[in-house]
């Protein structure tokens, strides 16, 4: 009998590959099928370059088994995730994390995404001010155009609930905030991504943007260090079922 297998698809980020590899650990899991990535050269490289400062533990199949599997389905088996998540497809190409889903990111999938160091980290004084004060982080792709009315309905909503809250806007150095905020904001622009995601994760609350290439490192940054008393902001129109509440859906 022939061994189903599970291909879990390269992303261009670090955030995004958080994603994929997490619903290959979870479709995984669910129907008993191994997953593996695609073993060429160059996206290899380039995917262990960019995860290399985490946990992720993965295997490899040659690029013709690799397109064997994504021309097959899983043969008499549907996945049922969580409520409407249902697939058949024996390929992994989601970047974006349904919210509907977060219960099934296990204990394993967290100690995945740790950083297996933090040898990368120079601002400390950074570190120390966002540890320090009710901080607020948002994370803005410079290839995103945020929508400025959600951010400044996220910043009254969570004025409403913190201490004299302080914004931090994880954003590259030449993209330009064009609105006015509700809150006053500290700007952080720091090329390395993995001290850039560090910060974000450590930020107290979160601000989730609704948008393609922003919401994955907002999403998990949320994820990896939420508490109880940490409140995470996120899109209306996003559909989910009854969330914690300490998730405020704006």
């Amino acid at each position: 009998m022939e061994e189903k297998l599970l291909l879990v698809k390269y992303q261009d980020n670090f955030a995004d590959n958080f994603t994929s590899y997490a619903y290959g650990k979870i479709i995984s899991k669910k129907a008993h099928v191994k997953y593996f990535y695609e073993n060429c050269p160059k996206n290899r490289e380039n995917f262990e370059n960019i995860m290399s400062d985490f946990n992720l533990r993965c295997d490899y199949i040659s690029k013709n088994r690799a397109e064997q599997v994504t021309k097959n389905a899983l043969k008499n088996k549907k996945i049922h995730l969580n409520g409407n998540f249902k697939r058949k497809k024996q390929y992994v190409d989601e970047c974006i994390f349904n919210l509907n889903d977060i219960d099934l990111i296990s204990a394993d999938i967290m100690n995945d995404f740790k950083f297996s160091n933090s040898d990368f980290l120079i601002n400390f004084d950074i570190l120390e001010e966002i540890n320090n004060t009710n901080s607020i982080g948002l994370y803005i792709n410079s290839n995103d155009k945020p929508d400025y009315n959600y951010i400044n309905r996220a910043l009254k909503r969570l004025n409403k609930y913190l201490k004299q809250p302080k914004l931090f806007i994880f954003a590259n150095k030449d993209f330009n905030i064009n609105s006015k905020l509700f809150l006053d904001y500290k700007k952080i622009s720091i090329d390395d991504y993995r001290e850039e995601f560090y910060l974000l994760k450590n930020c107290k609350h979160k601000i989730i943007l609704n948008t393609q290439k922003s919401y994955s490192a907002g999403f998990w940054a949320s994820i990896l260090n939420q508490k109880s008393y940490h409140y995470i902001v996120y899109d209306k129109n996003i559909k989910t079922k009854k969330m914690n509440s300490n998730w405020l859906k704006v």
